[in-house]
């Protein structure tokens, strides 16, 4: 028999914490392919996307620390690994555009696909997946976009 937390749909908080980072994302990416390379904003949209995403990133690892450490059979090497986000976060804001976005995609997206591995391991709900996937899908798209904005 399926626990009932496994199947049912994500938290309200969870969920709105998810819309409104990946549309705070796109909105900025948006943003940057529609102004000028010349635009006196511009370097300051690259700025808040860039800063922005590597919070986001280090958020995103907190909440899989969070899992770990609820999970006894997680153990410190799943506890170390949640660390390695923040460091890539960080390694991500010093880079020129655009490896600082393709970094910065790379790294929500393994991060999506450990965090979905979680789940099929019994280690974090099923809705928590489904949201990772989810959230993973936009923010790399939205990063993708700004890839594209800052390579020409």
């Amino acid at each position: 028999m399926q626990d009932p937390d496994d199947v049912a749909d994500a938290p309200l908080p969870a969920t709105a914490i998810a819309i409104v980072s990946c549309a705070l994302i796109f909105v900025l990416a948006i943003w940057l392919v529609a102004i000028p390379a010349d635009h006196l904003w511009r370097p300051g949209t690259i700025l808040l996307l860039k800063t922005f995403a590597a919070l986001l990133l280090t958020f995103t690892a907190g909440a899989r620390l969070g899992l770990a450490t609820s999970a006894p059979a997680s153990g410190g090497r799943t506890i170390t690994l949640s660390a390695v986000p923040v460091l890539v976060a960080w390694v991500a804001i010093l880079l020129p555009e655009p490896w600082s976005f393709a970094l910065l995609a790379a790294a929500f997206a393994a991060l999506g696909a450990w965090d979905s591995f979680a789940v099929h391991r019994s280690e974090a709900p099923a809705w928590f997946g489904r949201l990772r996937i989810r959230q993973t899908l936009a923010i790399v798209l939205a990063l993708f976009i700004a890839i594209i904005a800052t390579a020409v």
